[in-house]
C-alpha cells in the first residue's frame, strides 16, 4: 500500500510540473533539424 502511495504522489507531482503538458512537441522535433549551418559567402563588391 505504501509503494501504491508512493507511486500515486510522483504521478501527481508530475502533473502538476507539467510534464504532460506536451506530449508531441518531443517527438516532432526529433524529426526536424533546426540547425542548419550557413555557410558565410564571399563578398565580390570589394573590386
Amino acid at each position: 500500500m505504501g509503494l501504491g502511495l508512493l507511486g500515486l504522489l510522483g504521478f501527481l507531482w508530475c502533473l502538476k510540473s507539467g510534464q504532460f503538458d506536451d506530449l508531441d512537441g518531443a517527438a516532432n522535433r526529433i524529426l526536424f533539424d533546426d540547425d542548419e549551418r550557413v555557410t558565410p559567402q564571399p563578398r565580390n563588391d570589394q573590386k
